[in-house]
């Protein structure tokens, strides 16, 4: 009887034993890929044309904390499905800089972006776009639905949509490299409009705290398609997407007599169709409330066009009647549309006039 405790003891440790060598043998296969190597990925953009903001006049531009990448893997070049898809993180070192490094959330490893069945002679195709802040929007069939909001805070930067070429890459290669590098360009549209008092107004500057543009035919904002690489389109439902947008701004901005003095105030919309005829108005609000009317503007005849920034400048002027509140503003005039500012680096000039 005393022999049997024993024996049972060593047998017992001897399954613990093989039970913890089994474990420690999946979890380093698990860890590796075909060629028996893998590694941390990291998802790199860095051409002047891609990124985010440009700070002050410079022109050079900068990515942002909240530029965070939707990234999909596909195997070969067919693109129905995605492999897999993640929310690539920029990190904190990259903000503030024009060289973006993202991380992924979930699909850290290498390998973990080749799905089932990889070889070493297998090629990849990666495709993303940003900004993003949750997960990666889903794929289905050729495109992904995100949403231009109507909502927007004058900083472009978190609401248009900039998306990549195909970067196709041999397996060896991302198991090599451990990166994977895209280049950007923006298929969202952005108008910049500038505000400027006329010489006869009553006062030498007012504050700005909100501007609005509505179109009365055309889709401005709401939910959208992106078609691999470079095709944004209005969702094919119209819930959720509207004729206006409208832009709140944390800290009211100061119009003067001087336009080259005052700032632009930038407006995210979709790229609309050719050949639609309408107008866009406007209304400004002040930082008493007091609402300005600005004159309308017609649409583009080509429309407005993915990747393509457009500029207005608008007279306002601003008389106080002396029989009349110090709000009581009114507004007359405006120019056409210009093109002519200083590069952003990602935007193409939608030149001198509609």
């Amino acid at each position: 009887m005393y022999f049997n405790k024993p024996v049972f003891k060593m047998k017992k440790a001897f399954i613990v034993a093989l039970i913890g060598l089994t474990a420690i043998s999946c979890s380093k296969g698990d860890s590796v890929g075909p060629e028996g190597q893998d590694g941390l990925i990291t998802f790199m953009a860095d051409a002047p044309g891609t990124r985010s903001s440009f700070p002050g006049t410079s022109g050079l531009m900068h990515w942002s904390s909240y530029d965070n990448l939707g990234v999909y893997a596909f195997k070969g070049s067919t693109f129905n499905t995605a492999i897999v898809s993640d929310l690539c993180v920029i990190n904190n070192e990259s903000v503030g800089t024009n060289e973006g490094k993202f991380t992924p959330k979930n699909f850290l490893k290498a390998s973990s972006w080749f799905g089932s069945n990889a070889s070493a002679s297998d090629t990849y195709s990666f495709y993303a776009y940003y900004p993003e802040s949750g997960a990666a929007a889903t794929y289905d069939s050729g495109t992904v639905l995100l949403n231009i909001p109507a909502a927007q805070t004058g900083e472009f930067g978190r609401h248009q949509i900039c998306s990549s070429e195909a970067v196709t890459m041999a397996y060896a290669d991302v198991q090599k490299e451990k990166y994977v590098r895209f280049a950007f360009k923006p298929v969202s549209s952005l108008i910049r409009i500038r505000l400027v008092l006329t010489d006869d107004s009553s006062v030498d500057e007012v504050y700005i705290k909100q501007l609005s543009l509505t179109a009365n035919n055309a889709t401005l904002c709401g939910n959208c398609t992106l078609t691999f690489p470079h095709e944004l389109t209005a969702a094919a439902t119209s819930t959720g997407n509207t004729h206006s947008v409208n832009v709140s701004l944390s800290t009211p901005v100061k119009i003067t007599k001087n336009a080259d003095g005052n700032p632009y105030i930038d407006a995210v919309i979709l790229p609309t169709s050719a050949g639609v005829s309408g107008n866009i108005s406007f209304a400004a609000y002040t930082n008493t409330n007091t609402r300005l009317t600005i004159k309308d503007k017609e649409l583009p005849t080509d429309g407005f066009k993915a990747g393509t920034r457009y500029f207005l400048d608008r007279e306002i002027s601003v008389v106080i009647d002396d029989e009349s509140s110090p709000d009581a503003y009114y507004v007359d005039g405006g120019f056409a549309w210009d093109g002519e500012v200083e590069n952003d680096g990602a935007y193409t000039d939608g030149g001198t006039a509609w």
